[in-house]
């Protein structure tokens, strides 16, 4: 299949683009940064210096992405990623081909923080916020933040210095 980079992208030295990826317009790839094969990234979005996206994931409109996307994620819109989103790799016995296991699945206006991990087959809803650190093992419904381990907290009930921020409104950011 073809590679497809439309129009107004920005793509930074050392970047790796392989074959059937789609860049839409807009797009920046900062240096160092690797899209593997069969991977969308949605228009307007930006990824960060040595950010890698694995092979067919998804990335929608104005993403911010930072960090390590496993294969066959899908991201929503207005998403900004700077951890990890990985598999759970619970048959590491068999072939690395072999081995074709669930991806996180994450909404719209969702922020994965720093050194966060979220592991598996994961549904993450809209308007989520996963601070720094913090490891996601489970489902997280939307308009939630989430600490530590798996630690849940609906916004309202949030007292933080992101409860009144629009970017996790019901509004859609």
């Amino acid at each position: 299949s073809n590679t497809i980079i439309q129009d107004g992208c920005y793509i930074g030295s050392h970047v790796i683009i392989y074959q059937g990826a789609v860049v839409e317009k807009g797009t920046a790839i900062e240096e160092q940064g690797v899209i593997e094969s069969g991977v969308q990234i949605g228009q307007s979005s930006y990824i960060v210096y040595g950010a890698q996206l694995g092979a067919n994931s998804k990335v929608g409109d104005q993403c911010v992405i930072g960090g390590f996307v496993a294969e066959r994620t899908e991201i929503g819109k207005r998403s900004r990623i700077f951890g990890s989103l990985l598999h759970r790799h619970h048959e590491p016995h068999l072939p690395w081909d072999e081995n074709i296991e669930p991806s996180p699945t994450l909404g719209d206006n969702v922020i994965v923080g720093f050194n966060s991990s979220v592991i598996g087959d994961i549904d993450v809803g809209n308007n989520v916020y996963i601070t720094a650190n913090t490891l996601v093992t489970e489902d997280v419904p939307p308009e939630t933040i989430v600490t530590g381990r798996d630690n849940k907290i609906p916004i309202e009930e949030w007292q933080g210095p992101l409860s009144d921020t629009p970017y996790l409104s019901t509004n859609g950011g």
